[in-house]
């Protein structure tokens, strides 16, 4: 059973002040740049027992991608969708490289009415979702003020993974890798 299976109070040791009496242990926030956000990412992604399915606009945390490489080795079904124009990143090229070499299901495009695919969410296991405005990147987890919000359900983990497998399907039908 994966640490996040049945409660999300293990990620209480990432934020930087408790939560209220009475939270719910299926909700965590967090929040950049006061909280530990990467190490928060690093936990959830390596609990994954059988599936992360990823719709990332910007992803060039090299560390967070080797993650996801040893996953999809370890046989977990790894699908990360990226945005085009955040390719022009080098590191973002590098990532994609790393999740393609793993075996990774990979898309890069475009959103549906050919804007930015500006999603920063994630299901882990189809039970955990992960949303909120932090990109997987230096600025995304360290700088900027944004949020980390971490749901333990399957319904809003199904809903999440809907849009993320949506996302997918229409970038690997108009697929136009760098």
């Amino acid at each position: 059973m994966t640490p996040f299976a049945r409660s999300l109070t293990g990620l209480d040791k990432y934020r930087s002040t408790p939560l209220p009496t009475g939270w719910p242990s299926q909700l965590r926030t967090l929040a950049v740049p006061v909280d530990q956000v990467n190490a928060a990412l690093t936990a959830l992604l390596s609990s994954a027992a059988t599936s992360i399915r990823m719709a990332m606009y910007s992803f060039t945390d090299i560390a967070l991608a080797d993650i996801l490489a040893a996953k999809a080795h370890a046989g977990v079904t790894v699908q990360v969708s990226l945005d085009s124009t955040e390719m022009t990143q080098p590191d973002q090229a590098t990532v994609l490289t790393v999740l393609q070499t793993a075996g990774a299901a990979t898309s890069v495009g475009t959103s549906e009415h050919n804007a930015y695919m500006h999603l920063k969410d994630f299901v882990i296991d189809s039970a955990v979702a992960v949303t909120g405005s932090v990109n997987l990147s230096h600025s995304g987890q360290y700088q900027q003020d944004n949020r980390l919000v971490v749901i333990r359900s399957p319904v809003v983990a199904a809903e999440i993974e809907a849009r993320v497998n949506a996302v997918y399907t229409y970038q690997t039908s108009k697929e136009t890798h760098p």
